[in-house]
C-alpha cells in the first residue's frame, strides 16, 4: 500500500487526486484536439495534438517517470494554457500511460525510448507537416530528452529537427540527483527534529538512510514518499484543469508504472545504478531554456548549474529560470511564470 501512495504522489497523475481546487477548461476558438497511434517497433504509443490550429510551432511534451504518462500532463495549467498560442504534443512512452503493446523488459532502456521519441519527431514533422518543433522534457523526461540530443550515434541529426529544447526539472543525471535528493530530505529531517515537528516520523527516516545508503530500483519507490513530506515535489498550492482521463486510463497507468520505473536501463544497466549524462552535456548546440524549483526535493535544483553551464549552446541562446518557491513540478506550482518563460523562448527561435 505504501508504494501504491508513493506512485501516486509522484505521478503527474497525482495532481488530480489531491488538489483541493480546479479549473474549468478554457476552449478558445480555432482549437484543435486529435488523438493518433504511433507504431514504432512493436509499440503503439497514443499521442494527443491539442492547441492553436494556426500556430507553426509545436511542443512535443516528454513526460516523466519513468512509467508516467504525458496525459494527464495537460491539466496542468502552466502546459494546457500554452495551446492558447501553440500546439502541444503529450506523447506516451513505450509500456507507459496507455500505450499498446508487449514490451518485455530488453526494451526498457533509454535507447529503445530515444527512438520512440524520433519516431514522434517524425510523425510531428512528416505528418503535420511542422518545421518548427521544440522539445520539452519534464523529470524523467528531460534525462530521456537528453540523451536524444546528446548520444554520439545520432544526437546532432536529432538536434537538427528541432528548433529549441525546454529543460523541465530533468533527471540527466539520475545517481547524482538521488544523491541530493537524500541530502535535500536529510536536511529537511534534521530541520524538523530540531524543531520538535515530527520527530518521531524523521528520526525513522535517519534510521531508513542508515539501512538504505543508496537510491535503487527497489527503494525509489519509498524514498519518494520521504520527499513527498519534505514538500520535495508540491511545495505549495496549486491549481488544475479538472481532468478529462477515463477509469480505464488511469488503471493501465497503474499496472505500467512500477514495471517500466522498475526496469528503465541505460547501456543494459539499470538508470539507478549508473544514469549520469553530464560528459555527453557538450553535445547539445541547440538552443535551450532550463526551468527548475528551488525548492525541488526529487531532482533538486543543483542539477540546475552542471547542466545549463556543460551544454554548448552558446550564452545568447540559452536561458535559466529558477523559480524561488517551487519544487519538482514549475508547470503546476508556477503556471504563469512557466507560460511567459516558455512563450518567450519559443518566440525568440521560432
Amino acid at each position: 500500500m505504501k508504494k501504491i501512495c508513493s506512485l501516486l504522489l509522484i505521478a503527474t497523475i497525482c495532481m488530480v487526486m489531491i488538489t483541493a481546487c480546479s479549473k474549468k477548461e478554457d476552449i478558445p476558438a480555432g482549437t484543435i484536439d486529435e488523438f493518433y497511434f504511433i507504431k514504432n517497433e512493436g509499440a503503439v504509443l497514443p499521442v494527443r495534438v491539442a492547441g492553436k490550429e494556426s500556430s507553426g510551432n509545436y511542443i512535443i511534451v516528454t513526460h516523466g517517470g519513468p512509467g508516467n504518462t504525458a496525459q494527464t500532463m495537460r491539466n496542468s495549467i502552466g502546459l494546457h494554457d500554452l495551446e492558447k498560442n501553440f500546439i502541444v504534443v503529450y506523447w506516451d512512452q513505450r509500456a507507459s500511460g496507455i500505450s499498446q503493446g508487449n514490451t518485455p523488459t530488453d526494451e526498457i532502456s533509454i535507447e529503445q525510448f530515444s527512438r520512440d521519441l524520433d519516431a514522434v519527431v517524425e510523425f510531428v514533422k512528416q505528418v503535420k507537416g511542422a518545421t518548427n518543433v521544440y522539445l520539452l522534457g519534464h523529470s524523467w523526461g528531460g534525462g530521456l530528452s537528453t540523451y536524444y540530443l546528446a548520444n554520439p550515434e545520432n544526437g546532432v541529426a536529432h538536434q537538427a529537427k528541432l528548433k529549441g529544447f525546454i529543460m523541465d526539472a530533468g533527471g540527466y543525471n539520475v545517481v547524482g540527483g538521488m544523491q541530493l535528493s537524500m541530502q535535500y530530505v536529510m536536511d529537511y529531517a534534521n530541520q524538523s527534529i530540531s524543531n520538535n515537528k515530527d520527530k518521531n516520523y524523521w528520526k525513522g527516516y535517519q534510521d531508513y538512510v542508515s539501512q538504505n545508503p543508496k537510491i535503487t530500483k527497489d527503494n525509489f519507490l519509498d524514498h519518494a514518499e520521504y520527499v513527498k513530506k519534505a514538500k520535495g515535489v508540491f511545495f505549495g498550492s496549486y491549481e488544475l484543469y479538472s481532468s478529462s482521463l477515463p477509469d480505464y486510463e488511469f488503471d493501465a497507468f497503474l499496472k505500467n508504472f512500477n514495471y517500466v520505473n522498475a526496469n528503465m536501463k541505460i547501456g543494459g544497466q539499470s538508470i539507478f545504478d549508473v544514469m549520469d549524462l553530464t560528459p555527453l552535456l557538450g553535445n547539445i548546440t541547440l538552443p535551450t531554456l532550463v526551468i527548475w524549483g528551488n525548492k525541488d526535493g526529487l531532482l533538486p535544483v543543483g542539477l540546475a548549474d552542471p547542466f545549463y553551464n556543460g551544454i554548448a549552446t552558446t550564452n545568447a541562446n540559452k536561458t535559466k529560470k529558477i523559480y524561488a518557491d517551487c519544487a519538482h513540478e514549475p508547470q503546476t506550482e508556477e503556471p504563469v511564470l512557466f507560460q511567459t518563460d516558455v512563450t518567450k523562448f519559443i518566440l525568440d527561435h521560432q
